[in-house]
Formats: structure tokens, sequence, C-alpha cells
């Protein structure tokens, strides 16, 4: 079994390879439509699943909430697959538009990864809670690449 300090050095890579790609699909979004996804509309569905991930996460606090939260995190997963899809087929913004939507969701965006990172390190505190959400949340890490 891997030592707790080891088990840190591990997610602290995993969340420096995260924590980019969640900026850079932060960045590719604009202004939203009612009729279909727009960049700012996927903004604010890819923050929602961030910060519903994040409420799943605080609520884990013994092996029992840990087996409960595993489809949870499986389905913060899967809707945050679905809207990297969705970004990708919109493309790039325009350099203004960029600008425009980190300011607008920067400071938010911030803030919900923030707590992830606090969350998932409480987590690692109790190896055999954490062990059992591992999974789930090394294939959120991967689906985001």
């Amino acid at each position: 079994m891997r030592d707790f300090a080891g088990h840190l050095c591990e997610h602290d890579h995993a969340m420096k390879k995260i924590i980019p790609l969640l900026t850079s699909l932060f960045v590719a979004f604009a202004l939203s439509s009612c009729s279909k996804p727009t960049y700012e509309s996927l903004t604010e569905d890819m923050i929602g699943q961030l910060e519903e991930l994040v409420s799943v996460l605080e609520g884990i606090d013994d092996e029992a909430s840990a087996k409960a939260a595993v489809k949870d995190i499986e389905k913060v997963t899967e809707e945050l697959k679905s809207i990297k899809e969705k970004m990708k087929e919109l493309g790039e913004p325009s350099k203004d538009k960029d600008k425009e939507l980190k300011a607008k969701y920067e400071d938010r965006l911030n803030e919900v990864l923030k707590k992830f990172v606090s969350v998932t390190i409480k987590l690692n505190a109790k190896p055999e809670v954490y062990k059992i959400v591992e999974g789930p949340l090394d294939d959120f890490g991967n689906s985001m690449n």
C-alpha cells in the first residue's frame, strides 16, 4: 500500500493536469442563446457540474457514504465528457470573447477548483474511504484529458 505522502504527491500531479485542462475548457466559451449550446451556457454547465462534484465529495465521511457517492461521481464525469464534446464542436472563441469569459467566470471557476483540491486532500486523509472513490476520481481526471 502506498504511503500517504506518496499518494498526495500523485494526487498533486493529477491536480496539476486537471486544473490547466479545466481552465482551457473554460476559455473555450462565448455568449449563450436558448436554442443550442454556446460557450457561455457550456461554461455554466461545466462549473455547475464541478460544483456538484465538490458537493458529492463533501458529503463523504465514511465507507458507506463513499460507496454511495460512486454513482454520482460517475454521473458528473459523464456530464463533463458531454460538455467537453459540445465545446469541441463550437471551436475556439475569439480573443476578445475569451477575455470576456475569463473576466466573467474565472473567479467562480478558481473557487470551485480550490474547494475540489481541499475536499480531495481531506478524503486522502482517510485512506480506507479514499480508495473507494479513487477509481471514479481517476476516471474523472482522465476524462478531462
